[in-house]
């Protein structure tokens, strides 16, 4: 008989055998996979055994899935993620839908522990994770940039260096966080995830250039530039008032390429220097990326932890006096908003909705994430369109997803 449930503090072991053996049939592998779901768990500073939910059959660990306790951005508001980087069933034990009961118990438990949101990175499964529930986003996008055979020498009048880990980390950290404040996105790190992560690349015998440029003005830090494996520009962070320096890292990161012998780099969050580069003769090409996939697990929850930025909005816009209430529908839950007196409120219950919204599940996060495309959702008003438009573009409006791949969640 098959049971379901969270692991026991002296089950993690079996549990590190299990996903080892269902990611490789490589014996001389098993050993570093075991160490590497270890130390994601000891790494953690929000791990809890119950968030390793194990598939028993006959007192044997058979599979196993791992909720990572995570926090993202949607509008600056930080709502909390159930991200999945861990789901494995023995070879043996395949095509019995253990895999699947896995994740309906996951659900189940973010349900009851007060998560709002589940992620998945699930590039190549996208339709196993979306039978179970799962929707693939569709607005992540890099830059294939193309390098000239000479990229020019950044104009900028202060110091461009490679980071010093001990010293500049409490500057870097407090312009990723000013940088990203209020934005959407999976953006949000704690100072032992900065810690690890730099004492990991740190000693990292394949990175051998720089993991990170700065930029120093008048010997203050305003700006840094994180690299990846091939010198991908992975991200780029700035104070508000120094996006020249930011862009001189850019250049500075794409030169150093250029002479390393790479012709095009892949980058991230370039868009605000498109200008600037093609200007100088390197060519930013937009491309799609997926294979990471999102689930609602409590739209209400969402709406609340939202209240307080469309509140704000709401008083600066012309509709701030309107008065009415919308009725969100979708498959993961309904909720409703009321406006009244100039202030919202989420309602439990609007029998007869001003606006009645009924989107599909990925709708449903697309509004959320502010990337909805308000003309092709299904939207039902008993007042004018324009009136219509003018209220849930106030509620949702459009706003960039800022994404940074690999070990940034």
């Amino acid at each position: 008989m098959l049971e379901v449930r969270g692991a026991h503090k002296d089950e993690l072991d079996a549990a590190a055998r299990c996903i080892a053996a269902a990611f490789t049939d490589n014996p001389g592998e098993l050993p570093d996979l075991m160490y590497a779901f270890q130390r994601s768990l000891t790494t953690d500073t929000h791990f809890a055994p119950e968030n390793t939910r194990l598939a028993v059959s006959g007192g044997r660990v058979v599979g196993v899935l791992h909720i990572a306790d995570r926090r993202m951005l949607i509008d600056g508001a930080p709502v909390r993620v159930g991200f999945i980087p861990w789901l494995g069933v023995l070879p043996g034990h395949r095509r019995h839908g253990y895999a699947s009961l896995l994740l309906q118990d996951a659900v189940s438990y973010m349900e009851r522990e007060g998560y709002d949101l589940s992620l998945v990175p699930g590039e190549g499964l996208e339709a196993f994770y979306e039978r179970a529930g799962w929707c693939n986003f569709q607005h992540f996008y890099y830059a294939r940039l193309e390098l000239p055979p000479q990229v020019p020498a950044p104009r900028f009048a202060g110091l461009i260096r490679s980071i010093d880990w001990a010293r500049d980390l409490d500057t870097i950290m407090a312009i990723h966080d000013q940088y990203n404040r209020d934005t959407t996105g999976l953006i949000v790190r704690t100072r032992d995830f900065w810690s690890e992560y730099g004492m990991y690349w740190l000693s990292d015998s394949e990175f051998d250039y720089p993991m990170f440029y700065v930029a120093e003005c008048d010997g203050e830090i305003v700006a840094y530039l994180r690299n990846g494996f091939y010198r991908a520009i992975l991200e780029v962070g700035f104070r508000r008032d120094a996006g020249d320096a930011a862009l001189a890292l850019v250049f500075h990161a794409c030169r150093e390429a250029r002479l390393a012998g790479a012709r095009e780099v892949y980058a991230v969050a370039l868009e605000p220097f498109r200008a600037q580069l093609e200007a100088a003769g390197l060519r930013l090409n937009r491309e799609k990326s997926s294979g990471y996939l999102y689930r609602i697990i409590r739209l209400s929850s969402l709406m609340e932890k939202l209240l307080p930025q469309m509140q704000m909005r709401w008083k600066a816009a012309p509709v701030r006096d309107w008065a009415g209430s919308i009725r969100v529908e979708s498959p993961v839950g309904d909720t409703y908003l009321r406006a009244q007196n100039g202030r919202l409120g989420v309602a439990l219950y609007t029998a007869t909705p001003t606006i009645r919204m009924r989107l599909t599940h990925p709708q449903a996060i697309d509004l959320i994430f502010g990337q909805a495309d308000l003309s092709h959702l299904l939207i039902e008003t008993a007042i004018t369109w324009p009136t219509t438009l003018a209220v849930l573009e106030t509620l949702f409006p459009n706003r960039e997803y800022r994404y940074y791949p690999k070990g940034t969640f």
